[in-house]
């Protein structure tokens, strides 16, 4: 199925339900994402290892900042030297610029950008049938579930929400969308997403980080109630500090 079979898809299937959707274009953004997947490219070794290394240097940067205890912060940039250390300067340089790419693609929203990035680069395993959701498709389902956000924000004074699957985190970037359009300050919202592949959760750090989105990202499975790490974006310990509340799926601060 095609990109363009699954947009007029999700738009039929909207108007059927008398959900309002902005239609956009057919085809989707891919100008920060053929620049970064490029850079990407650039550096020697396998294309899908380097994508993964790069979210694991990223996560590791973004959440020593946030970690709980100096010691947490230390092993994080312990990890994130050894995941370094294979790359040269010059490489390190390239990952730079894909940072400044995904910042000013992730920042606005409106796409799954990490998600996009991590299917051109033959990062997803289809053996085993990962994929990612389409965004279009996450759109729809919080058009179809939010509940209204605004009056909960305005009688609770904030709003919790999660994903038990969360993979790159496009649901909860579509969620944080929503928010905005309907005017609801990001600074009162919440979400915890739980991934249980390490390489993904990396991933939806990075990016519910570079949305500015509060969140906690576990690495976990939902079904057991596994919780092997967790972090904070420095949205989410804004929201923590603000508001004192225990998280949406877990109760646990």
């Amino acid at each position: 199925m095609t990109y363009q079979h699954i947009h007029e898809g999700v738009h039929s299937a909207s108007a059927l339900m008398g959900i309002p959707l902005k239609r956009t274009d057919a085809e989707p953004k891919t100008d920060h994402v053929k620049q970064f997947v490029a850079l990407a490219r650039s550096i020697p070794g396998k294309p899908f290892r380097v994508f993964d290394d790069w979210c694991e240097i990223m996560f590791c940067a973004i959440a020593a900042i946030t970690a709980q205890t100096p010691e947490r912060a230390a092993e994080l940039m312990s990890q994130q030297e050894q995941a370094s250390g294979k790359y040269t300067q010059e490489d390190i340089r390239i990952m730079e610029d894909m940072l400044g790419v995904a910042q000013v693609a992730i920042m606005d929203g409106g796409r799954d950008f990490l998600g996009e990035a991590c299917g051109l680069l033959g990062a997803l395993d289809g053996g085993v049938g990962q994929f990612f959701t389409p965004f279009e498709v996450s759109k729809m389902i919080v058009s179809m579930t939010a509940p209204d956000i605004s009056a909960i924000v305005r009688d609770q004074g904030n709003f919790r929400g999660a994903d038990p699957a969360a993979g790159s985190g496009g649901l909860l970037v579509a969620l944080a969308d929503h928010c905005e359009a309907v005017g609801v300050d990001l600074r009162d919202v919440f979400v915890e997403g739980v991934e249980l592949v390490p390489s993904t959760y990396h991933m939806l750090f990075v990016q519910l980080s570079l949305r500015g989105v509060p969140a906690r990202a576990v690495c976990g499975n939902t079904l057991t109630q596994e919780v092997r790490e967790y972090a904070y974006t420095p949205a989410g310990v804004r929201f923590v500090n603000k508001h004192g509340i225990m998280n949406a799926a877990t109760n646990m601060r």
